[in-house]
């Protein structure tokens, strides 16, 4: 059984765009804390078979922090309790979009392992801008996901940027991160994952020191998962690339997160060895729609 866990925490009605396609398959969904999950919940029909993650399994999330991680890791706990013949959970943002038939992409995932990309932050030479950052990602200290230094939705942008600065501050003193272990390997990747069920009980088995070792990293959710797994016998089913965070597994997203896809750079692309794009615009969604599901 392969399960969907999403990830959402804004466009309400991007997650029903999303919950439609899916709606012939088993759905978890994590919606930030500190946004009101009626508002989600309002947008999909009554016969949807999503669960919803609820109360104290909910998190506040902050981009760049553990917390994404404690979300995911809240995902994994639900489902593998509540789904006994799981084997795999594949992990998506409440805006992503299929490109070809989910059904099409499971029986694809039913005869693969798991489907993570990886690659090994090098801290030796050639130390470029690009090794320096990733080292630094695992090597400072880098509190995101400090309370005070949270965004409330009651706040403006410029309150937001304010409370941010001692964050930047202390980030600028490039204090050491407590959890790093020099003689540990450490590895990068895409947030979007899918997992075999074998490896989802690992990780959940290592959360505790997990959680130690990756909390005040910089975006732990593209570091933690993936070094774990792969500083064991499980590696051998990742896959090594040269970009891990634009070459997902499976997923096409932008170089530019925050920005949507456009058709002509869609179009431009070779979208047709991934099976999700991340932030397409109404007019890549009409063109699937049109010339993809049948």
């Amino acid at each position: 059984m392969i399960v969907f866990c999403v990830l959402a925490h804004s466009n309400p009605k991007a997650l029903f765009r999303l919950l439609k396609k899916l709606e012939n398959f088993h759905v978890v969904v994590h919606i930030d804390r500190r946004v009101d999950i009626s508002t989600f919940i309002n947008e999909v029909p009554s016969n949807s078979r999503a669960n919803w993650l609820a109360g104290n399994d909910r998190r506040r999330t902050n981009w760049g922090g553990w917390s994404i991680v404690q979300a995911q890791l809240e995902l994994m706990n639900f489902t593998l309790e509540n789904f006994p013949n799981l084997t795999h959970i594949v992990f998506l943002s409440g805006e992503c979009f299929p490109i070809y038939p989910v059904k099409d992409f499971t029986n694809f995932l039913s005869q693969q392992h798991s489907a993570i990309n990886f690659k090994e932050i090098k801290k030796s030479a050639p130390y470029d801008k690009s090794s320096r950052f990733l080292i630094r990602r695992i090597t400072f200290f880098h509190p995101l996901d400090l309370r005070f230094f949270s965004k409330h939705k009651n706040r403006s942008t410029l309150f937001f940027k304010f409370c941010g600065l001692p964050s930047k501050f202390l980030r600028s003193l490039h204090l050491p991160n407590p959890g790093y272990c020099p003689t540990s390997k450490y590895y990068y990747g895409s947030q979007w994952v899918a997992l075999h069920v074998n490896q989802v009980r690992l990780i959940l088995k290592s959360q505790r020191e997990m959680r130690k070792e990756f909390r005040f990293t910089y975006a732990p959710d593209e570091l933690a998962i993936h070094s774990i797994l792969a500083r064991t016998s499980l590696a051998s089913s990742f896959k090594s690339v040269n970009d891990p965070i634009r070459e997902a597994p499976f997923h096409l997203i932008k170089g530019e997160l925050s920005k949507e896809w456009t058709f002509e750079e869609f179009i431009e692309t070779e979208y047709s060895s991934s099976w999700f794009i991340r932030r397409p615009n109404d007019e890549i969604i009409k063109f699937l729609e049109k010339n993809h599901y049948f």
